[in-house]
């Protein structure tokens, strides 16, 4: 019988030397990959599971407004954060541009990137319709996006995430 170690992966952190000064003071915010065959349930862990199945359904039309109209990757990858947060990352991008002329932004982005700019999207579009119906955001979904945010300011591309993202 062949045993299966299930120790989480390492946490990876960003190289400090690509990360402008004053970012290197604070604590850096480690993330892993999920693997794909458990990517629904850290996911439904994370954020429960009615957003869950909202996210994953509107994710792909999400990146596709982002982009203007470039057709969104139909696998993605899932990285949890050391803070307690997650977000998905488009498979197999290396470089996506964001532009929209509607909006004032025009941003080259790793897919690292792409897939937190979208997610944060997604989970603030998910927010507001829980407004619109008068019903308040669930609080792992607030926690979720508070996470997110301190990790996109500690992200190497934080100002094009900023810039996509205001």
């Amino acid at each position: 019988m062949i045993e299966i170690s299930k120790q989480p992966a390492q946490w990876e952190y960003f190289d400090p030397a690509v990360l402008p000064a004053y970012t290197r003071r604070r604590k850096p915010i480690g993330r892993r990959w999920v693997s794909p065959q458990d990517m629904s349930t850290v996911l439904m862990e994370q954020v429960g599971v009615v957003v869950a199945s909202t996210l994953l359904r509107r994710i792909g039309a999400d990146l596709s407004w982002l982009a203007d109209g470039v057709e969104a990757p139909s696998l993605w990858r899932l990285s949890v954060l050391q803070i307690g947060g997650a977000y998905l990352v488009p498979s197999g991008v290396d470089r996506m541009r964001f532009c929209r002329g509607d909006r004032h932004f025009d941003e080259c982005l790793s897919g690292d990137a792409a897939g937190l700019c979208v997610t944060m999207l997604s989970l603030n579009r998910i927010a507001r319709e829980c407004a619109d119906k008068f019903q308040a955001p669930p609080a792992r979904l607030r926690k979720l996006e508070r996470a997110l945010a301190s990790f996109a300011a500690s992200h190497p591309e934080r100002r094009a995430i900023l810039s996509v993202l205001d």
